[in-house]
């Protein structure tokens, strides 16, 4: 079967990855995220697209959801990664994703975002991703050796939740860290919508002790449970 692979973007694993895959009978598309990484695609040879797939819109243009099979998330951003993972998983349930990551814990969000098979390049390069590329049982059989703890996730009820902060609960005001959400109630957490300061998703969430305001939301990922759980926490104390 001829597939067709998407890569997304020119990153440095992009560079290493494209000649051993443009000689093969697969159809390949580069999709360049910005103009300077889409000038330089092109001044190495390649014919990328340049195209912003944080946008579904654009997913489905290329086609997700019809005619892709394969999607390799390279960006060196894990931010990127794991949202555009995300967005391809909500459209696709069939796309076979790979994902670059940079350590365990981005290996565990993309895991658990949908990706089938996270890579960190930094350990193993592009040419190991291509020979897994030909044997995938090989990478899901290591996978479930080193990491059992994504394994038991699996299969037993995960859900993504948006958990939205209410005013006067025992959330509000409160420090991210000091939350410990991870160990108090098995979840992770996938990123937070600030709505008092920037109003934007913010996804490195261990990068700083983010304060937590009432209309702050959220996104979490877990057993339902858990989740139902947590939410309770963040409403309203009566």
């Amino acid at each position: 079967m001829r597939r067709k692979i998407v890569i997304y973007d020119y990153s440095t694993v992009a560079k290493e990855l494209l000649p051993r895959l443009r000689f093969s009978n697969d159809e390949i598309v580069l999709v360049a995220k910005d103009t300077v990484s889409y000038e330089e695609a092109l001044r190495d040879g390649f014919r990328p697209e340049l195209m912003d797939l944080s946008d579904d819109a654009n997913l489905i243009k290329i086609g997700v959801g019809s005619s892709v099979t394969d999607f390799f998330c390279v960006s060196n951003d894990d931010d990127i990664n794991l949202y555009t993972t995300l967005s391809v998983r909500s459209i696709s349930k069939s796309v076979n994703i790979l994902a670059r990551a940079s350590d365990v814990d981005s290996k565990k969000k993309l895991i658990l975002a949908g990706a089938n098979e996270t890579i960190d390049f930094n350990e193993i390069g592009a040419n190991r991703v291509f020979q897994l590329l030909r044997r995938p049982e090989a990478l899901r059989l290591l996978e479930s050796i080193v990491y059992r703890d994504i394994e038991d996730y699996y299969g037993h009820g995960i859900k993504i939740s948006e958990i939205e902060v209410m005013p006067g609960s025992s959330v509000d005001k409160s420090h991210f860290f000091d939350l410990d959400i991870q160990s108090r109630y098995d979840l992770i957490v996938l990123g937070i919508l600030d709505n008092q300061i920037s109003k934007r998703f913010i996804f490195n969430v261990n990068a700083f002790n983010h304060k937590i305001d009432a209309g702050d939301i959220l996104v979490v990922i877990g057993k339902e449970e858990e989740i139902l759980r947590f939410s309770k926490e963040c409403k309203a104390i009566s």
